[in-house]
C-alpha cells in the first residue's frame, strides 16, 4: 500500500534544528530568513543549561523562551534535544519533561537524540539491524553506550518516550569537514 502524504503531495521534507550552541543572537536572523520565505522548520530546545562543554541557551532563560514561543507562534515547532547537553539522570529527565510542559503548553512529541547524551534512546548501535549493530558493538565496546531505554539504568526513560513522544529521529545527516564536495 503506497503512503498517502497530506494534501496529495508526493513527498514531505523536513528540517529540524538541533539546538546545540543555539542563542538569540545567532539564530534569530536566521529564523527572520526563513519565516519571510515561507520555510517553517522544527527548532529543538533544552530545558535545562547545558552541563558538559556544548553551549547554547535553554529554556531556563526568560529571554530565549520568549523567543521560541515567538517562533512557535510563527510556525515553527518545537520539540526536545534531550533535557540538556550533558549527563542527565532519570528524575532530571522527568522534571525536564514537565518544564517543558509548564513554559511551552504541552509536552513534547517528537525527540532528537543530542550526540553523546548518556540519557540517548535507541541510539549509537541499536539504531541499526544485526550485522551492523554486531559490528559497532565489536568496534566501539563500551566507549559509546546509550542507556535511556535500558530499564535498570539510571538514565532510563523509555516510559515518558512511549507516554509522550510520537517521533524520534533516528537518520542523521552531517557535515564532515574533512570531506570536499564540488559544487
Amino acid at each position: 500500500m503506497k503512503y498517502k502524504w497530506p494534501a496529495n503531495k508526493d513527498f514531505a521534507f523536513t528540517i529540524i534544528d538541533d539546538t546545540d550552541n543555539s542563542t538569540i543572537e545567532n539564530i534569530k536572523p536566521i529564523y527572520d530568513y526563513l519565516h519571510s520565505q515561507g520555510i517553517f522548520t522544527t527548532k529543538t530546545v533544552w530545558p535545562f543549561p547545558s552541563k558538559d562543554n556544548f553551549t547554547g541557551d535553554s529554556l531556563m532563560d526568560d529571554k530565549y523562551l520568549s523567543f521560541v514561543k515567538d517562533l512557535n507562534q510563527k510556525g515553527s515547532e518545537i520539540q526536545l534535544h534531550n533535557v540538556g547537553s550533558g549527563s542527565f539522570v532519570r528524575d532530571e529527565i522527568i522534571e525536564g519533561y514537565e518544564l517543558f510542559r509548564k513554559k511551552l503548553g504541552d509536552y513534547p512529541t517528537m525527540h532528537i537524540n543530542h550526540a553523546s547524551n548518556p540519557d540517548c534512546i535507541y541510539w549509537g548501535y541499536k539504531r541499526f539491524g544485526f550485522v551492523l549493530r554486531s559490528l559497532l558493538k565489536v568496534l566501539y565496546g563500551k566507549k559509546r553506550t546509550f542507556y535511556g531505554d535500558e530499564e535498570e539504568s539510571e538514565y532510563f526513560w523509555g516510559d515518558l518516550s512511549k507516554k509522550h513522544i510520537k517521533y524520534i529521529r533516528n537518520r542523521v545527516f552531517f557535515r564532515n569537514k574533512h570531506l570536499k564536495i564540488r559544487p
